[in-house]
């Protein structure tokens, strides 16, 4: 989930929005096929037999992940081992769902959490839980210019389940969700700094056993 309890980003969200807008109108827009190798260091055979997840869904899904962290110029292998690790945690059938989905889509999931999520209907969706319509809205408007197409959570919050919207979520996030000191995910992904990257994401330590076995399967594949 979307936290902002344990750190305080360096650069606002918004300013970076503004930022990658800027940086996109000197140049051209991206193409909608996904750019990079998805495959560079793991085959999606690989991917299936360390997280367990569908591999029809990691053939889908994961070439747009690398996608939008080679977009932001954090598509590295550590890095990409947090996204994993992340996604195999978050959303183990690696595909981005609404939180309380294992209730039963879509009912009686909906009614759930229309009557008991006070931020509804802005609640968790992803790959990430991106939750509250102050998010929605930011990254909305940041993955807008990632991707270089209107991306308008606030009015369609179920975009955030797109292939594209929900790994631009999360690369966008991956990158601006740092410490005050500046020290965020990519730089923790580098040091090897596992339990900071896990924090980042959730505001503490939950699934972390799960967390740190896909990291070192995935560090040794």
């Amino acid at each position: 989930m979307l936290r902002r309890s344990q750190g305080h980003p360096g650069m606002s969200v918004r300013r970076a929005a503004v930022l990658i807008q800027q940086q996109r109108a000197r140049k051209p827009l991206p193409s909608p096929v996904p750019i990079g190798d998805p495959w560079q260091f793991w085959s999606a055979e690989i991917l299936h037999q360390i997280l367990g997840s569908p591999i029809g869904n990691i053939r889908v899904q994961w070439p747009f992940v690398v996608s939008a962290l080679t977009g932001l110029g954090i598509a590295d292998r550590p890095v990409q081992i947090a996204a994993l690790a992340t996604i195999g945690v978050e959303a183990g059938a690696f595909w981005p769902v609404r939180e309380a989905y294992y209730l039963g889509e879509p009912e009686p999931a909906e009614t759930w959490r229309r009557n008991n999520l006070w931020y509804y209907p802005w609640f968790g969706r992803g790959l990430i839980q991106l939750t509250h319509a102050g998010n929605y809205r930011t990254y909305g408007e940041m993955a807008s210019a990632l991707l270089g197409r209107p991306v308008d959570l606030i009015a369609r919050p179920d975009d955030a389940l797109l292939t594209d919207v929900s790994a631009a979520v999360l690369a966008l996030y991956f990158m601006h969700h740092i410490y005050q000191s500046g020290y965020g995910i990519p730089a923790a992904a580098r040091a090897g700094d596992w339990p900071t990257t896990r924090i980042l994401v959730n505001g503490g330590l939950t699934g972390y056993s799960d967390y740190i076995s896909y990291v070192r399967q995935l560090e040794a594949a």
